[in-house]
């Protein structure tokens, strides 16, 4: 929970009625020590966020006196009190650019030294002035990019159970992709996962308003949120309180007229509420197993048992089939590949290679399998759910053909909108672990290629840089999709679902080597990555071929066409 003096900070700092003597003990502890100090700037960059939550403007805590800018009769004069934060904002830079260099500056911050004070008070401005000047982003990267503006998806229902709809044009099936607005329904249980990868799993009776990747509205409902590595401030508002996200799965039960409680399962979350009694905001930090209930007669949130019962669970995404025809094998092999993997049947660990004499691929990990209506078997990536060290690895290195070019082909089908990588090539030519990569194929979740397929070359082998072709497109979770990467004469083409999005041209001199490939892994396990650079894939895998030649656009659309 937040602690007393924080919470006393935080609430002078809106306007709060804070006698001045504390007000010079909480400076005084806020000069002095250097976690408060961070917590604190923590706390009101979490605050400048939040949308929906009304609360008095900063009165600055008198710091205008400790930095020499006036007096609290000065800021209370007419022509200060009315403005708005942004003008506020440029008040406070002027006050900066005229400040002497060796003046009560360096006095107020001791020996935290001026360039930090600077660059605390700018950063605290400007971000107060972002977020009033600039609305909640609108589907982002993929609403700018290919969508009319009012229906851009920012989100795809991955699965619903008894789901009793109270709403027109209500979504029908897995995988139907959801654009801003409202979804109502009276029963039942659905999930549905953002653009940036952030998972929500509702229980009815439901209302919710989906206003952006990083925010929604809970007006109703029992809702589970997981958010991934790279998502976090995520946030979840309600009648009672908003819910930031600090990297974690939390759950709230929103009831109209009943108190509203939140609980994190891992992680943290940071909790507000508006406190009417001082007029300003409160604020508490929940942790792992930890949950507080919130009403609106309430002065602070108040901690209360955690009982996991009493919340909804995450529901599985309804994956579909892959319904693969006899004729499918023949139509690869006709087109000769250097290796073609069916996954149909494994001995020790290893899945053979239908190339007779061809390396097979190791499992390494809890990679499952399933079984599908016609008999064929695909692969089940469980994705940071189980084993960290999950993936497959080819047995042996490959070297793409210099003089033809090569192209790789598979089938997948994710279960989310993710951060993970579906196939790696790391240089065989320097003993593993290493991350020196010459090609990367994955599919993306983060803020520049929301939603995309992401193909990555790079020469020479190394852990950064390289030229990237993205698939302009987004994939669909719970859908399988058909992809294609390859090289061509100069070059570099991306095929998706049988079409060609995008390619680009290269120098003809970068050529890759011999490379270790791995499937739904970017680096092997005894690298030590960090989890942002394990980008494991959660979902299913089938019909992985590599070809030291590139595939005609007519071999490609039969693949789709086969199976479609």
């Amino acid at each position: 929970m937040i602690d007393q003096d924080l919470q006393d900070l935080l609430a002078a700092w809106h306007g709060a009625d804070v006698d001045d003597a504390r007000q010079l003990v909480l400076l005084d502890k806020l000069r002095q020590n250097e976690e408060f100090r961070a917590r604190f700037a923590e706390e009101v960059t979490i605050l400048s966020e939040l949308k929906t939550v009304h609360y008095a403007a900063p009165r600055w805590l008198r710091v205008s006196d400790s930095l020499g800018w006036g007096n609290e009769e000065e800021m209370k004069a007419p022509s200060v009190s009315r403005m708005g934060e942004s003008e506020f904002s440029a008040l406070v830079m002027e006050r900066i650019r005229s400040q002497p260099p060796e003046a009560p500056l360096r006095q107020w911050f001791g020996g935290f030294g001026i360039r930090y004070a600077l660059a605390a008070v700018i950063l605290l401005s400007l971000v107060l002035a972002y977020f009033i000047l600039h609305p909640s982003p609108q589907g982002g990267f993929i609403a700018r990019k290919e969508f009319p503006a009012g229906n851009a998806p920012i989100a795809v229902l991955l699965g619903a159970v008894d789901v009793k709809w109270e709403m027109d044009n209500a979504p029908s099936h897995a995988g139907q992709l959801l654009e801003m607005g409202r979804l109502k329904a009276s029963s039942g249980r659905l999930s549905f996962s953002f653009l940036n990868g952030v998972t929500v799993s509702a229980e009815a009776p439901l209302e919710l308003d989906l206003r952006s990747v990083d925010e929604l509205v809970c007006l109703r409902g029992k809702l589970r949120v997981q958010v991934p590595l790279g998502a976090e401030g995520f946030v979840v508002n309600s009648p009672h309180c908003t819910v930031v996200d600090r990297g974690t799965e939390f759950a709230l039960n929103v009831t109209p007229d009943l108190p509203t409680d939140v609980m994190v399962f891992d992680g943290r979350a940071d909790v507000f509420m508006e406190n009417k009694k001082i007029g300003g905001t409160i604020s508490t930090t929940i942790g792992e197993s930890q949950a507080v209930r919130v009403d609106q007669d309430m002065e602070s949130p108040l901690s209360i048992k955690a009982l996991p019962e009493e919340f909804t669970t995450m529901l599985p995404a309804e994956l579909v089939p892959l319904d693969i025809p006899d004729s499918y094998r023949d139509l690869i092999l006709a087109s000769q590949p250097w290796g073609y993997w069916r996954f149909q049947e494994d001995s020790s660990g290893m899945l053979p290679n239908e190339i007779d004499g061809g390396p097979a691929f190791r499992i390494l990990g809890d990679v499952g399998f399933r079984h599908h209506s016609t008999g064929n078997r695909s692969l089940l990536f469980p994705g940071d759910r189980a084993d960290p060290d999950t993936l497959l690895m080819l047995d042996s290195p490959w070297t793409p053909s210099v003089e033809n070019g090569y192209a790789i082909e598979l089938w997948f089908e994710a279960e989310n909108f993710s951060n993970s990588t579906l196939v790696a090539l790391l240089n065989s030519n320097k003993p593993l672990p290493h991350n020196n990569h010459s090609m990367v194929v994955e599919v993306c979740a983060n803020k520049q290629e929301m939603g995309n397929i992401r193909f990555l070359h790079r020469w020479p082998p190394g852990p950064s840089l390289g030229v990237n072709l993205n698939s302009k497109r987004i994939y669909v979770p719970c859908k399988w999709t058909h992809l294609v990467v390859q090289r061509t004469g100069d070059q570099l083409q991306l095929f998706v679902d049988g079409e060609l999005v995008n390619e680009i041209v290269l120098a003809t001199d970068q050529l890759i080597g011999p490379n270790h490939v791995l499937l739904g892994r970017l680096l092997t396990p005894e690298f030590g990555a960090p989890p942002s650079m394990r980008r494991l894939f959660r979902g299913g895998m089938d019909e992985v071929a590599i070809y030291n030649r590139p595939l005609t656009p007519d071999e490609i659309r039969a693949r789709r066409d086969a199976i479609y």
